[in-house]
């Protein structure tokens, strides 16, 4: 059986898009470094 890793975020709101997608990359980024 394949080992499954699960992470989750929390961030504020916005209606900035594209700055909160980019945000939310650096984070998965991040945390799989």
């Amino acid at each position: 059986m394949a080992k499954v890793k699960r992470a989750a975020t929390q961030m504020a709101c916005s209606w900035d898009i594209e700055a909160k997608i980019a945000h939310a990359e650096q984070l998965v980024r991040y945390t799989v470094a």
